[in-house]
């Protein structure tokens, strides 16, 4: 999803695939004459045919986006994403966040979710940073009034992360607690005769993540599997009792009068 299509119209917006969904066969080949075939070559020479007046993003963990401004000499401006920590993301990189190597990462506008975050992004990243809280919730503006009187528990399961070598073995006690507020939750919602819903995180690991809760769950519950993008807030909005252990939507769902937990 591109979030920035609210203040761009799609003609004058110029998109660039960094997971390789989409390749210009004219900057590949431009690329291989010079005989440098590189990830930052490639983006050099693509953003100087493009000839944009500023780049932006939306996923402010991508590290290479912090080098582009210096690299172009054309502005850049992201926004965070979602709650940073120090265990996920970038401010678990530690090539990133090593104040040594500060002067090789720009960003000329970072809008970020608090002060704090400003703070951290000033210690290894040059360029201004603005609060705005959350961009997602400032351009979701509309209020959900009638909502269903059951429970959505938003998950922050993130197992891949263990397999894939990001988290070490320490990190892995952060999620030991997980399964007993869940429990205590589903207890809940049966004692009390309320439904209860769990909206997925992982997209792409829905059956996993479904086997997970299944395992822990002993009564009915209705799974929203792989949510995409950020449509997730249209759904968090639709339910009265919102709990999460560390998920970004309970905060946006907390400024928009959300009961959360």
């Amino acid at each position: 999803q591109n979030p920035f299509k609210v203040y761009f119209k799609e003609k004058d917006i110029n998109i660039l695939y960094r997971r390789g969904e989409e390749i210009n066969i004219f900057i590949l080949l431009s690329c291989l004459v010079n005989f440098n075939l590189s990830t930052e070559n490639y983006y050099k020479k693509y953003i100087q045919f493009a000839k944009p007046k500023i780049i932006l993003t939306a996923l402010d963990t991508f590290p290479m986006f912090y080098r582009l401004s210096k690299l172009t000499n054309v502005k850049t401006a992201c926004i965070q994403w979602g709650t940073q920590n120090r265990w996920d993301g970038l401010f678990s990189n530690k090539y990133m966040t090593n104040p040594k190597n500060k002067k090789k990462f720009f960003v000329d506008y970072i809008f970020t979710h608090n002060k704090k975050v400003s703070k951290k992004f000033k210690t290894f990243c040059g360029g201004e940073t603005v609060e705005i809280g959350s961009f997602y919730n400032n351009i979701n503006k509309k209020f959900i009034t009638k909502k269903k009187k059951e429970i959505l528990f938003i998950s922050t399961h993130k197992p891949y992360l263990v397999q894939a070598g990001y988290l070490g073995s320490k990190n892995k006690l952060l999620f030991k607690n997980d399964e007993h507020i869940i429990k205590c939750l589903s207890d809940f919602a049966h004692k009390n005769n309320l439904k209860l819903n769990i909206l997925g995180r992982a997209i792409g690991l829905g059956s996993p993540e479904k086997e997970y809760f299944n395992k822990i769950i002993r009564i009915k519950y209705k799974f929203i599997p792989n949510y995409k993008g950020r449509d997730s807030n249209m759904i968090a909005e639709q339910f009265e009792y919102v709990f999460t252990i560390d998920s970004t939507l309970a905060l946006e769902n907390i400024v928009k009068n959300g009961k959360t937990g």
